[in-house]
């Protein structure tokens, strides 16, 4: 796109709205213009939320949107919104939910389709030019979704109204206050634990993004119990356990006073191979599985594989 077919973000605010003037989507910023456009034009609404330090709304912008031919796709079948995340927190919290209620996955980028009055039908994070990562490609996203909202109208309404429900007890939509029950945070912890990729690291499957209110909650509810990391229903290692009583809290002697998140683990038999994470009082987050120290970076074990050193959060289990 030339300088003189700048699209409306040349005028934006934002710094990482404008960075995306040059782009040949039409672009609209949050507002009543977008909306009162979707609706007279009859088209779904592609709303894009990111922030200038997002690494994969830079990807996306670079594969997808810097595209003549995806752009055309855009133009011609989409009334496209791009927020900047920073910018309106507000919108973003609202339709994180959604697309947490849709797809199960929330983050940055942002990819929500909505009817013209704002409601969430279908929607998700990054998705890839081509069919990749076990995902569709974009344009087989936007071809799909603009012939569904086409074709099967009625569907699209029925399905924007149950994403509506599903998210009416949340404080970005209207709705009642429901009870809180204490067994939803041993839901949420169950579902994470699950969900750990114990090879990869991180959460789901790829592309993966950081979760710190995940690692907060976990940390919280196992740092006050001192339990293991668990799946749901995966038996202890008695083995482990049994062999190195010193890990379940204790610093070893020679580097208590050096460093407090040093454990011992004398004993732990080679034969070992299950990582069981741990969190005990003044010890942060620590490891009983004696392969794991080659494996995390800052993590470490001496030569006689007596002292293993976590940093208080490993980037594996991140």
């Amino acid at each position: 796109m030339s300088v003189d077919t700048l699209n409306s973000l040349s005028n934006a605010s934002s710094s990482y709205l404008r960075s995306a003037m040059h782009q040949p989507i039409r672009w609209h910023e949050w507002g009543e213009e977008a909306f009162e456009e979707a609706k007279r034009e009859n088209k779904p609404i592609l709303l894009d939320i990111g922030a200038v330090w997002c690494h994969w709304c830079h990807v996306m912008d670079r594969e997808s949107y810097d595209d003549p031919e995806v752009a055309q796709l855009v133009n011609e079948r989409f009334v496209a919104i791009k927020v900047d995340r920073d910018e309106r927190p507000d919108i973003d919290s609202r339709y994180q939910v959604a697309v947490q209620a849709i797809s199960g996955q929330g983050g940055w980028p942002l990819t929500a389709f909505l009817t013209p009055d704002g409601k969430p039908f279908y929607g998700g994070t990054y998705f890839p030019p081509e069919d990749h990562y076990g995902r569709p490609s974009f344009r087989r996203v936007l071809v799909s979704i603009s012939d569904a909202y086409r074709q099967k109208n009625a569907d699209v309404v029925e399905q924007a109204g149950m994403v509506e429900g599903a998210i009416a007890h949340s404080e970005s939509f209207s709705g009642k206050t429901g009870e809180f029950s204490p067994a939803v945070i041993q839901e949420i912890v169950d579902s994470a634990v699950k969900m750990f990729d114990e090879q990869h690291g991180g959460f789901g499957s790829a592309p993966k993004f950081p979760h710190p209110a995940m690692i907060d909650l976990l940390i919280d509810k196992y740092s006050r119990g001192g339990a293991s990391l668990r799946r749901p229903g995966e038996d202890a290692e008695p083995d482990c356990a049994a062999e190195v009583p010193a890990a379940r809290g204790r610093p070893a002697e020679d580097d208590r006073a050096r460093d407090p998140a040093r454990v011992e683990t004398d004993g732990l038999r080679p034969s070992c191979r299950r990582r069981s994470v741990e969190v005990g009082p003044g010890a942060g987050l620590r490891s009983l599985d004696r392969d794991c120290g080659a494996e995390v970076d800052g993590a470490g074990i001496d030569d006689r594989g007596r002292g293993l050193h976590w940093p208080l959060l490993s980037r594996r289990f991140i």
